[in-house]
């Protein structure tokens, strides 16, 4: 099943050694069988070293963190996203936490992806952030509504005004951006929670699983989002 809409979940693979390429795919295939049974829409942000593989050999929507791919090849934005588009990658993900950019550097990274028709996402770790940066039309924001990107204290045992605080200023300031989470969901509770109080998508690191049975890992996240 090729997927066309915008991904509601995206599986963040942060740490290339701890998933080989190989049980990486294999993820991915168990994923792909997800996709095609309920028909929610998923993609994998894998490290960068597996990007044209995972893309090669995946139906899954691909994105990348695409400060990583500048400042380790030395490219400028053109040439990096004529890249990606050469690679049929999918989407970017800016703004990453611990190399936040400015503004200005946004929002020329933004407009070069939003010409090259990819998906884009940004992180932000404040509400004021997160205010300025609706402003530059991404696709969505991901936030953290506790300032701790690491922080273990799931959605659904969180400060439900914390939340409400970012997805309704998103809201107030640029309807078009999707609120997307980048903390706390490590069940399906999480992201019946989170779907209550207005969050669009969710960008989850495969390493929180301690789950090895990923169908049932992932079937139990997407359940609440799929349409009756």
């Amino acid at each position: 099943m090729v997927q066309t809409d915008n991904p509601s979940i995206i599986f963040n693979v942060l740490d290339p050694s701890s998933t080989p390429g190989s049980e990486l795919l294999n993820v991915m295939k168990i994923i792909e069988k997800v996709v095609d049974e309920f028909g929610v829409n998923i993609a994998i942000c894998p490290p960068l070293a597996y990007l044209a593989l995972c893309k090669e050999k995946s139906s899954l929507q691909i994105l990348t963190q695409i400060e990583n791919l500048i400042l380790s090849q030395n490219l400028s934005f053109y040439n990096t996203f004529e890249l990606l588009k050469l690679l049929k990658i999918d989407g970017v993900i800016l703004n990453q936490p611990n190399n936040e950019l400015s503004i200005g550097k946004l929002e020329e990274l933004i407009r070069y992806s939003r010409t090259h028709r990819f998906f884009t996402l940004v992180y932000s770790n404040n509400v004021a952030v997160s205010a300025a940066i609706t402003k530059l039309d991404p696709n969505g924001i991901i936030f953290s509504y506790s300032g701790d990107w690491n922080s273990e204290t799931p959605i659904s045992k969180s400060t439900i005004e914390l939340i409400e605080n970012q997805v309704k200023r998103i809201n107030l300031e640029n309807p078009r951006v999707s609120p997307f989470c980048g903390e706390g969901v490590f069940g399906r509770i999480d992201v019946e929670k989170a779907l209550e109080l207005g969050i669009k998508g969710f960008v989850i690191d495969l390493g929180y699983s301690s789950s090895k049975d990923y169908y049932q890992y992932v079937t139990s996240l997407i359940t609440p989002l799929i349409k009756k």
